[in-house]
């Protein structure tokens, strides 16, 4: 008698590549219900070895001595599918950002219409844009074309025109592209995406593709149709198809996983997270999901069922943490640091950290250090994506608080307190109001989003029961603290089920964590002092549960504002111990650090700079988040 078929995926092997750490997650039924069995975290062996996969091997095997369930065969090989005996797995799952992104020229018409679109769509994956050529540029033809000779994009992004508008200036861009792409060797054509006035979307096509060639040609709905109107959905999708193409021949062992062992192909990493937030924009008005990662960062939103993702595949805090340097307000950071630090000090400290992109920091003074310029990524992130995000506003609409806030990547969520996390994100997007805040500790969420593709039920059953940790509940208040007087910032009386009462008294420009135990259900009644607000109102009662961190309250006002150097040390270790309950270690060395001259650290800058571009090639295929 013949073993009856399964019709059902059953098991799952997730392996998420990121340029610092490979996570592997074995997802299995249990009863009935899909649930994360084990995981395991290693560092990735593409710089290493040059082969994602024998870093995957190395988890996989401890998977196996966890579960004891053969998941290997003696090659080292996922066996696939699941055995009749239990061993293997019905699908593997592959997310990565260890690539090195994909390298674009970008072709339109006026700056600052269709081409600043086109900017926006491509920061839904992971892209670098080498090169822009205009219109309206003083080039001559030939020199364009050996600006996207010279650049050898793998993508050429055509865009430009409204629909119904100019059609000559958009014929001329589409002949000059043609005739470079006749330009590359037999072979080594750019795929093209053409996304502009849609009347030569046709015409484009059968211009810019040719048979003997063999070259890609994707098209997309325009995403400038009107001069007011903007379009990104499409673009984004094709660019997310054109990535995946481009994954699945790179080498490193991704043109194996994508052609042998991954029916779904390999996924970019962002995609899965943005799969993710469509879904849960089908129940919640406004979610919003960072990562910040060695080497790329991103900041993925849902409004109104739409999801916008901007990635930026150059900016990171450990491979390309200088690269952030070079395009955050460095200002900033220095406000974030208790102590006086230059900017070449700043950049040193980079410059080390890229040599070893992997370490975490020494000291406080290093911490310090990682934290300020953390929050800067994270305010450019925001301020780069707020246009965008206007766009997809309902006409009249302002724009709504995000609820849930998930963010993800070690340096935010690995600290030593999840408080500490809690007020990373709360001083980065300045978050007024009370908001729940939520970390991805396993780093689930890419591979959870992928998995969508192959069997949704999977993904919803685990995200609900085991991918997110709510840190708590975080009462943020608006306005500019009065601390006249011995006044209270916040009054706070929290009322547990057990009917013993918390009472606090928080002074105005500090923050504090009430250390209640996670889920424990409690009320909680805040009365503001004189110049703060809670969603407009002096007064607020809330029930809410306890995160991870406890409960947060915030009486420190808004913007946020940091007192003089000289006070600072002691009000960011007043702020760290009412965040953890313990104070910060060796803050009161801050007080003597003297400021250096901004000549003495030339030399150590140029020193690791030497250093640096002699271990690796700029511009490197192994970089990545």
């Amino acid at each position: 008698m013949t073993a009856p078929v399964r019709t059902r995926i059953q098991s799952v092997l997730a392996a998420d590549f990121g340029s610092v750490n490979t996570r592997v997650t074995l997802i299995d039924l249990v009863n009935g219900q899909y649930r994360m069995i084990s995981r395991f975290q290693t560092p990735t062996t593409l710089r290493e070895v040059g082969d994602v996969t024998i870093g995957m091997s190395r988890a996989v095997e401890i998977l196996q001595n966890r579960t004891g369930r053969t998941l290997l065969d003696r090659e080292g090989v996922p066996i696939l599918p699941e055995q009749d005996n239990g061993s293997g797995v019905d699908e593997l799952i592959v997310t990565t950002s260890a690539t090195r992104p994909l390298k674009a020229v970008l072709v339109g018409l006026i700056r600052d219409i269709s081409m600043s679109s086109a900017e926006r769509a491509l920061s839904g994956t992971y892209i670098d844009v080498a090169a822009t050529i205009s219109y309206s540029d003083d080039l001559t033809e030939e020199e364009q074309i050996n600006t996207i000779l010279r650049e050898s994009p793998d993508l050429i992004f055509v865009t430009g025109g409204t629909n119904g508008g100019n059609i000559n200036a958009m014929q001329e861009l589409i002949a000059m592209v043609k005739l470079a792409i006749q330009l590359f060797p037999e072979g080594e054509q750019p795929i093209v995406l053409y996304a502009g006035n849609q009347d030569l979307a046709a015409y484009a096509y059968s211009e810019m593709h040719f048979e003997d060639l063999n070259n890609d040609v994707f098209a997309a709905p325009n995403i400038r149709p009107a001069i007011s109107d903007e379009d990104l959905k499409t673009a984004r999708l094709e660019l997310s198809l054109v990535y995946n193409e481009f994954v699945a021949t790179q080498p490193g062992g991704f043109r194996d996983l994508a052609a042998y062992y991954a029916k779904a192909g390999v996924i970019p990493t962002a995609q899965g997270v943005s799969n993710i937030i469509r879904w849960l924009t089908e129940t919640y008005d406004a979610v919003l999901h960072l990562d910040i990662g060695s080497a790329t960062s991103a900041l993925t939103v849902g409004l109104n069922k739409e999801v916008s993702a901007n990635v930026q595949s150059d900016l990171g805090i450990g491979h390309n943490i200088v690269r952030a340097l070079e395009q955050i307000n460095l200002s900033t950071v220095q406000n974030w640091l208790p102590f006086p630090y230059s900017i070449d000090q700043i950049y040193t400290y980079a410059y080390d950290k890229t040599l070893i992109p992997g370490t975490i920091p020494q000291d406080s003074t290093d911490l310090m250090i990682e934290y300020a310029i953390l929050r800067g990524i994270i305010q450019y992130l925001v301020k780069s994506e707020q246009e965008t995000w206007r766009s997809m506003l309902k006409r009249g609409q302002n724009l709504p608080d995000f609820d849930p806030i998930i963010v993800s990547g070690a340096t935010i969520t690995e600290t030593a307190h999840p408080g500490i996390t809690s007020m990373l994100v709360i001083d980065a997007f300045e978050l007024e109001g009370v908001h729940y805040i939520h970390t991805d500790p396993f780093g689930i969420l890419p591979a959870l989003g992928a998995t969508a593709l192959v069997e949704p039920t999977i993904t919803v059953q685990v995200f609900e029961n085991q991918a997110l940790s709510e840190l708590g509940p975080a009462f943020c208040a608006s306005g500019r603290p009065r601390r006249r007087g011995n006044k209270p910032g916040m009054k706070i009386r929290i009322k547990l089920k057990s009917g013993r009462t918390i009472a606090h008294d928080l002074p105005p420009g500090e923050i504090w964590v009430a250390p209640l135990s996670p889920g424990q259900e409690a009320e909680v009644d805040v009365r503001l002092g004189r110049g703060l607000s809670l969603n407009g109102k002096r007064r607020i009662r809330r029930t809410v549960k306890a995160g991870t961190a406890g409960i947060i309250f915030d009486a420190r006002g808004r913007p946020l504002i940091t007192d003089p150097l000289s006070a600072r040390p002691a009000q960011v270790n007043r702020w760290w111990e009412g965040i953890t309950g313990q104070p910060l270690e060796g803050w009161e060395r801050w007080n003597q650090v003297e400021p250096e001259a901004a000549q003495d650290y030339a030399a150590e800058v140029a020193r690791v700079r030497n250093f640096i571009a002699k271990t690796y090639s700029e511009g490197s295929s192994e970089r990545d988040n």
